[in-house]
């Protein structure tokens, strides 16, 4: 089967995969809520509807979980202090990120749940927000908003970008759709030269790829856990 139609094939499967998945996505926010409410809060965010007037941002930035928000922080405190008066806008897919989120920058960056990957949920997303340049953290990475941003003209950075073997296989399997994704990432900043040959193997252009390390080691740890590291150490 030819690239396009194939690209075609692998789209519509995926779309219509996830409208089909769709009522158990929600069961399962309701299921996760009966240990944290918040998972039931704001729920129409997820599907790209928002209280209030459109709010224009200069930058997204994704992190999904605790862990990639830990991550994204020392970027998130870099791009404020050089942008001070740039709306920032993180998305987040659980609640305990979202309220580390708030317990570090509090309401200087804005807070929203992450866009399920529909296309129609996506297009709601970006036309009410209108971000300049997005960031992903790690390997958050969806179809359908990869799509909607390079069909924007909206740069798309992956962030302490990483690919192990395992998922790079994964990638590979995918198929048309999958490279199709990786193709359209604007700047691939890869954790190590392994992940970069990894990335560049799935058809991202080299050029675009930069090793920058891991995030996670730009982290400032609280005194307290400095204090009881030295504490273990001597011991």
């Amino acid at each position: 089967m030819p690239y396009p139609l194939r690209l075609a094939f692998e789209q519509r499967l995926y779309d219509a995969l996830l409208c089909v998945l769709l009522p158990v996505a929600l069961l399962r926010l309701f299921w996760r809520s009966r240990t944290d409410a918040a998972y039931r809060q704001r729920i129409p965010e997820r599907l790209g509807r928002y209280a209030g007037a459109p709010a224009r941002v200069e930058i997204w930035l994704h992190a999904v979980s605790v862990g990639e928000l830990l991550a994204a922080l020392p970027l998130l405190e870099a791009l404020r202090a050089e942008r001070p008066r740039a709306q920032i806008l993180v998305t987040t897919t659980t609640p305990a990120a979202a309220r580390r989120l708030r317990e570090r920058l509090g309401d200087s960056v804005l807070h929203a749940w992450a866009p399920w990957d529909l296309p129609c949920v996506v297009r709601r997303f970006l036309a009410h927000f209108a971000p300049r340049a997005a960031i992903v953290m790690e390997t958050e990475l969806w179809p359908n908003q990869v799509a909607a941003c390079h069909a924007r003209g909206i740069p798309l950075l992956l962030a302490n970008g990483r690919l192990s073997a395992r998922s790079a296989a994964r990638y590979a399997r995918a198929g048309a759709l999958a490279r199709a994704m990786l193709r359209r990432l604007h700047r691939v900043a890869a954790q190590s030269e392994a992940d970069a040959a990894r990335f560049v193997a799935l058809g991202v252009p080299p050029e675009r790829i930069a090793v920058t390390g891991s995030l996670k080691w730009e982290v400032a740890l609280p005194a307290r856990a400095r204090e009881r590291a030295e504490q273990l150490r001597r011991a």
